[in-house]
């Protein structure tokens, strides 16, 4: 954090030659080992509100991640040569060597920023209990393989799907699991299926549409032009899925348990996204409630009487001598 922050962000960039050398990471290569890509935004001078909006994403991504910024009118001739329209935001990860860009098509913050961590990511990454949530999307059915060694098809297949993603990145959320390192993988991949297939696995699960699990062929090897073969297959509808997984409501398992009831209850509102489901949980808490408000209000009476008996005794006491006149 301290490395990334000592760098301005955005860096300025006013040339062709310094945009293309930012992407090396020949410019500030004393941070290249604190960083994992280099990411450059392309704005043409007449885009101010874009660039604006650049800057200060920049500013709020201050110490972990540097940004570079091209407004010159070179822009235009990058924004050919790497395929983009302006705005854009073009990017190299340190492991490779071709530049990727992404079209800025808002001019708001929160999506640039939205932009720069999306470009962040593995586009072929090991998922596990941590980082999945920041892999999974919610439009993108969800491409997984699924293995458990090291050996030469296993291997073969990892190879075939990193060059796959390159073709059909923006479609599918690709990831690999590998069960010695996520163990729960075992039991999802027997949820997907109802069984347990011969490993490398590739499986395709429409998590947020129909919830349909579709499985690459075990008998085929797996090479990017027979999953792109066989994920045609799926779109035109000529794949049958293997499974089709049920939407399930996480309630709690017993109405002690519902603690957003609960809170409903004792503090109306507090927690009112739904109405309580447990008529008898409603009137144990009300009873409570009930219970609470009688015994502070015998508390409030006490509390009013001792202040009632002090405030008699003090009157009927006589005034302490004025030890000022005395003196005097």
């Amino acid at each position: 954090f301290i490395m990334v922050s000592r760098v301005p962000n955005p860096v300025l960039l006013t040339s062709t030659e310094d945009v293309e050398a930012y992407l090396k990471g020949e410019l500030h290569s004393d941070q290249k080992q604190q960083r994992d890509i280099s990411l450059v935004g392309l704005f043409s001078p007449e885009m101010k509100k874009e660039n604006d909006a650049f800057i200060e994403a920049a500013h709020s991504l201050k110490g972990t991640v540097a940004l570079g910024l091209c407004t010159h009118k070179d822009a235009i001739y990058l924004s050919q040569k790497f395929g983009v329209a302006l705005p854009a935001l073009v990017f190299v990860r340190n492991k490779e060597s071709h530049v990727e860009s992404i079209h800025l098509d808002s001019s708001s913050t929160e999506d640039i920023v939205s932009a720069v961590k999306s470009a962040m990511l593995e586009t072929f990454p090991e998922v596990t209990v941590e980082n999945f949530p920041s892999y999974f999307h919610p439009l993108k059915p969800l491409l997984i393989l699924f293995i458990d060694n090291d050996d030469t098809k296993t291997m073969k297949a990892r190879e075939e799907l990193t060059e796959f993603t390159k073709l059909s990145t923006q479609n599918y959320a690709t990831c690999w699991i590998d069960l010695r390192n996520t163990q729960v993988g075992k039991e999802i991949l027997q949820v997907y299926l109802n069984y347990l297939p011969q490993l490398p696995a590739l499986i395709l699960a429409q998590l947020s549409t129909s919830g349909e699990v579709f499985a690459f062929p075990e008998e085929q090897l797996i090479s990017r032009t027979s999953v792109l073969h066989w994920l045609k297959r799926v779109q035109t509808g000529r794949e049958n899925p293997r499974n089709l997984l049920q939407r399930r409501e996480w309630t709690p398992p017993q109405a002690t348990y519902d603690f957003l009831a609960i809170m409903d209850i004792m503090r109306p509102g507090f927690a009112k996204q739904r109405a309580p489901n447990s008529a008898n949980q409603e009137n144990l808490y009300e009873e409570g409630e009930n219970e609470t408000e009688h015994l502070n209000e015998s508390n409030e009476e006490e509390d009013q009487s001792e202040l009632t008996a002090e405030s008699e005794r003090v009157q009927a006491s006589p005034a302490p001598p004025n030890e000022l006149h005395n003196e005097l």
